[in-house]
């Protein structure tokens, strides 16, 4: 049978946007995107996960047939154009991976995360290397060629002549392409990490105690009594502070303690318990630069699967410009800066301010009106 005939394969009708046509105020951010959540329906279905195994390792080739790539905590394997690489079915070990998707698993090694624009799905292998991977070795060498003591991460990234690259720098690499294969691959691994984070912590139900084990093709995780536990979100809210005094509108930054000295940013923290998302920037604003906040704007919003935190972004009008001040334990300084101002500084080295990949980037070149170098 066809992968196209085949029911487990249906793709998801519903329409989407491509990376970049966000419909976010603040357009497009990275890591943001649709594709691995569309796929709900399928990752349900009996039988789903060792179907498309069984697809990647046959021998022929077809424009869909799946791919495995690598993930590694916050890292992705990828070669020297920042491109995931393609695992293939030659170096894996196919008895294995049959044998880990018959049964039912505990550590969620083979994770599916979504489909590639072209619609060939992707699953991602998650650990064990020396399990899964051939090395067209009897033993196993983690020695390297000047003698250095090597892991088997590194060994497999020395086989397939890739490298190790944070999600985070695959995020900062996309922000200003124009490759929309290249956003999506980057949705795919924000997705990866995600969940690659939440099964290192949900090995156990935590109502009940009992174990758990990997069920969705990765995306749940269910106990001996079948009940589904889904990875959490923890929401937090980042806010670009601003206010017209002086005849002139400004923005208000902060430096926290923890960036380090001249790195300035916006405001964030996150949602506590029966709090809305309006009352956490009331709350945040007041007590890291005693802004009270007169008019707030929704701007956008950013997964950060670091491990699982969900960005939303707003832009905040402040009543008391001239009473601002750092709350000197998270906050050490707070400066405002007309438009010509931050870019000035910017350019000169006098500041630094937060990654191109970052929604914070955004509110502040959302407040300039323009992307900076």
């Amino acid at each position: 049978m066809t992968q196209e005939s085949n029911p487990i394969f249906e793709e998801n009708s519903t329409n989407s946007h491509e990376p970049g046509e966000s419909i976010a105020p603040l357009g497009y951010l990275p890591l943001t995107g649709t594709r691995p959540r569309m796929e709900g329906e399928n990752r349900a279905r009996p039988g789903f996960l060792s179907q498309l195994v069984e697809d990647f390792l046959r021998a022929e080739k077809s424009q869909k047939k799946p791919v495995f790539v690598a993930v590694d905590g916050h890292e992705i394997l990828v070669d020297e154009t920042s491109k995931p690489l393609h695992l293939s079915a030659s170096m894996t070990k196919a008895e294995v991976l049959r044998h880990w998707v018959a049964e039912p698993q505990r550590q969620a090694d083979v994770i599916f995360i979504g489909r590639t624009r072209e619609g060939s799905a992707v699953l991602a292998l998650t650990g064990n290397w020396e399990y899964f991977c051939d090395f067209k070795t009897e033993h196993l060498n983690l020695l390297g060629p000047d003698g250095e003591q090597r892991a088997p991460r590194d060994v497999l990234a020395s086989h397939v002549e890739g490298h190790w690259q944070s999600v985070h720098e695959l995020a900062e690499h996309v922000a200003n392409s124009q490759d929309a294969k290249l956003k999506i691959w980057l949705e795919l691994a924000g997705a990866a990490v995600a969940l690659n984070n939440w099964h290192r912590g949900a090995a156990y139900d935590p109502a009940t105690g009992q174990e758990t084990v990997v069920a969705q093709a990765g995306w749940s995780r269910v106990n001996s009594a079948g009940r589904e536990i889904f990875p959490r979100t923890d929401p937090a809210v980042i806010t670009a502070v601003t206010a017209t005094f002086d005849g002139e509108e400004r923005i208000l930054l902060g430096q926290a303690r923890a960036w380090g000295k001249n790195r300035f940013s916006t405001f964030a923290g996150f949602i506590e318990a029966g709090e809305s998302a309006e009352n956490a920037v009331q709350r945040e604003l007041l007590e890291e630069c005693n802004g009270e906040v007169d008019s707030l704007q929704y701007l956008g919003s950013q997964p950060w699967p670091f491990p699982r935190s969900l960005m939303l972004g707003y832009r905040a009008e402040i009543s008391n410009p001239h009473q601002v001040q750092a709350d000197g334990e998270e906050i050490e300084t707070v400066r405002w800066f007309t438009a010509h101002e931050l870019k000035t500084a910017h350019s000169s080295g006098e500041i630094k301010l937060p990654s191109r990949a970052s929604i914070s980037r955004m509110l502040i070149e959302n407040f300039l009106g323009e992307p900076l170098a």
